[in-house]
């Protein structure tokens, strides 16, 4: 057994996909410190359709997918998976007049993950059979837009009330503003789903005025340092060692009722050289005949 398992999923899944580490790859992880991630776009949008857009009114029909930008790489398969829903020309006399979902980008995943280790007093945590979650909340994430403030308070209310969803902690730089003159308001929410398997699902919502959506997203001549453009670039394009523990990310493109075939293809891709450390990323997919098997790692 690893001397300590964290990860951002329940305890099942995340000995699955250990239970994946040993039969597909040559890592050994016992006696070791592992930090597993699952990466699944899927998750996000059974969120967002399921509870999300009835709530707020947005039509399914105005969904748009495109892929993040990657400040350190040009593999698409790495990079992080934006849903946008709704119109911002069509709703703008709308209380909420879009939805974004974004699920995180690998680097940008690992990199969260090693400046935690960095801050974080993790001596705790080392007992063989414990699951512990970890501290990146944001690896899927919604920006709810709204028309006023009013409604940023009225959307967070309403999402509250919802029986699926739990909220965790709450930040409010609305009314009180980063110093870069960033304004939002944060939740940090676990989520039930109809899919046992799913549940507890950690996600991080921001609600937010148009206005400030736009001015967080590029910045101002006032606080070009808002832009999460800028601030993306700087943080991913240091160098950045995480330490004593091995990282796995998997990213699993699959319906979330086929959450756990048997068999898998399984390809590792090369990161960044920027990620100093035992970190590796792995595509689970199944082959064209719609079986499954398992490869060997490039």
């Amino acid at each position: 057994m690893p001397k300590s398992i964290i990860s951002n999923v329940n305890q099942e899944r995340a000995h699955r996909l250990l239970d994946i580490i040993r039969s597909t790859t040559n890592h050994k992880v016992s006696d070791e410190h592992i930090i597993i991630v699952e990466r699944n776009p899927h998750y996000l949008s059974l969120v967002i359709e399921q509870d999300i857009l009835s709530l707020f009114s947005i039509p399914l029909a105005t969904k748009k997918i495109v892929h993040a930008p990657n400040y350190v790489s040009d593999n698409l398969d790495l990079s992080g998976l934006i849903e946008e829903y709704g119109d911002f020309s069509i709703h703008q006399t709308s209380p909420i007049i879009n939805i974004v979902g974004r699920t995180k980008g690998v680097e940008s995943i690992i990199e969260k993950i090693t400046r935690f280790l960095a801050n974080v007093e993790y001596s705790g945590i080392h007992h063989p059979t414990q699951l512990h979650r970890i501290a990146v909340s944001d690896i899927y994430a919604l920006n709810i837009v709204t028309s006023t403030q009013e409604s940023c308070y009225a959307a967070k209310n309403a999402l509250l009330s919802h029986p699926r969803f739990r909220l965790i902690e709450e930040k409010d730089y609305v009314t009180t503003p980063k110093e870069s003159g960033y304004k939002a308001v944060h939740h940090y929410l676990s989520w039930n789903s109809i899919i046992p398997q799913l549940n507890d699902l950690h996600l991080e919502i921001h609600y937010e005025t148009l206005e400030d959506h736009i001015r967080n997203k590029q910045g101002d001549v006032a606080h070009p340092e808002r832009s999460h453009i800028i601030y993306s670039q700087q943080k991913l394009r240091k160098k950045h060692h995480n330490g004593g523990y091995k990282i796995f990310v998997f990213d699993h493109p699959l319906p979330p009722e086929q959450i756990f075939p048997q068999q898998w293809i399984c390809t590792r891709t090369k990161l960044s050289p920027l990620i100093a450390g035992a970190a590796y990323y792995y595509l689970l997919k199944p082959i064209a005949n719609g079986d499954y098997k398992i490869t060997s790692p490039r």
